[in-house]
């Protein structure tokens, strides 16, 4: 955007043109001198453009007090200031979380305070970032840090409204398994340095191992099991996150694989390939909980229905919480947790810096500390959090130490297969198509 050029600027470049035009004077005619004031207005113009428009948010290679820094000086940069945090959590487990354990650790260990502000529409918050970076004069920020993922990520940063890259520069991120395309993109798109890694969660099934003994792997196994156990599985009605989750496993699949669907959109593909998905799931809906005429409105509802014994089986985003429930005897103490045969879906979510934050140095030391072995082994343990790593299993194993017990085996299996078998997201095109052509074809 263009930004309202300073005056003394303005009144330099009038002096230069007014210079220049007078010496032409002498060589024009009338019809010329209406030719020299038009290319004197188009010179005009172009100077403004090119030299006083506000800069775009430069990467941390280059930014202010950044440049060819070691992370000492970094670290110098961030003590004494304020974080303002941006995060939304509905549960209270994250923001007790970040109250208790990182904000005493940030203040103690580098002299950064942790403010945290609650973020109750991700979407709105992004909308009103994207509308300051568009600004001719963008305001100075007040938020410097963002917890974030999925579309409203991705508007944000082809908005140019985060600040990058910065995030693979981190000492920490040496720990982080990028080459898994679950943390390196993020709905179908890559992070590029614009968001750090902060945790992952994985769609899981649990089933109760008194009335299943050998769970269905695959899709088909699963057609093959409803037709002798009608009514004992269903799944929440897209666009909850389960049961987006649960549409995208059988889309990928049935189509052959999740490599095709990640960048852009393809009409032509979809309408090749989408067919035997919507077959397959209209063939499921009779043999389903209520023979497919309702659905659950959300994972809780799922859940409710499977600790009543209504169902066999319900989706969780969270294997760690489905374990604290089985300790306090609110679902079946035979309950277990297993992962589909061709992969499950796994989201990264992320922390993000604005364009226009004040303290980005604070933010980077943050988002590193909370990248490194010990907290993350820390953030996956059942009475801290239960968040799955983003880092190596190596690393948090090596750092779990006497604490390894209570890192649930269902968060240890998650991690390892996550290692081989996880799947990326959708892009949002293709998200917001399937959760339309499951509402017109399907419910």
């Amino acid at each position: 955007m263009i930004a309202h050029p300073d005056k003394e600027v303005v009144n330099q470049v009038k002096g230069r043109l007014r210079k220049w035009h007078s010496s032409c004077c002498t060589l024009h005619s009338a019809e010329g001198g209406c030719m020299i004031r038009r290319i004197s207005a188009c010179l005009f113009i172009a100077l403004l453009l090119s030299g006083c428009a506000h800069p775009r948010p430069t990467p941390v290679s280059s930014g202010p007090g950044l440049a060819g820094a070691d992370w000492s000086r970094v670290e110098a940069a961030a003590r004494g200031t304020e974080v303002a945090w941006l995060m939304v959590d509905s549960s209270g487990l994250v923001n007790r979380y970040v109250d208790e354990f990182v904000a005493p650790e940030m203040q103690k260990r580098y002299g950064i305070a942790i403010r945290r502000l609650p973020m109750r529409d991700v979407a709105a918050v992004v909308q009103d970032l994207v509308n300051q970076r568009r600004s001719a004069r963008p305001p100075s920020g007040r938020v410097d840090l963002l917890w974030i993922r999925g579309a409203e990520f991705q508007q944000a940063r082809e908005a140019g409204a985060l600040y990058g890259p910065w995030s693979r520069d981190l000492p920490n991120a040496r720990l982080v398994e990028w080459p898994q395309p679950s943390i390196a993109q993020d709905a179908g798109r890559p992070v590029d340095g614009y968001g750090a890694p902060w945790g992952q969660q994985a769609l899981a099934l649990l089933y109760d191992t008194a009335r299943v003994p050998s769970p269905p792997t695959t899709m088909a196994a699963l057609e093959a099991w409803l037709r002798d156990h009608a009514g004992r599985f269903t799944y929440p009605q897209p666009p909850s996150p389960e049961g987006r989750a649960f549409l995208w496993q059988a889309f990928y699949e049935l189509t052959g694989g999740y490599q095709q669907w990640q960048g852009e959109f393809d009409e032509a593909a979809y309408a090749a390939k989408a067919g035997p998905v919507w077959g397959y799931l209209q063939r499921l809906a009779p043999l389903l909980w209520h023979e497919g005429r309702e659905y659950p409105v959300s994972a809780l509802q799922l859940e409710e229905l499977y600790a009543r014994g209504e169902v066999d089986f319900s989706l969780t985003y969270n294997p760690a919480q489905v374990w604290r429930r089985v300790q306090a005897g609110e679902v079946p103490r035979t309950t277990a947790i297993y992962f589909l045969e061709h992969g499950t879906l796994a989201h990264t979510h992320y922390l993000a810096i604005p364009f226009n934050a004040p303290h980005k140095a604070a933010a980077m030391v943050v988002a590193n500390w909370l990248e490194s072995a010990e907290v993350q082994a820390d953030k996956a343990r059942i009475d801290i959090w239960g968040d799955l790593p983003v880092i190596g299993a190596q690393a948090v194993q090596s750092a779990s130490g006497s604490h390894a017990s209570v890192i649930p085996a269902a968060a240890t299996t998650a991690s390892t297969i996550l290692r081989t078998r996880r799947l990326p997201q959708p892009p949002p095109a293709l998200a917001e198509r399937l959760d339309r052509d499951w509402e017109r074809l399907v419910k």
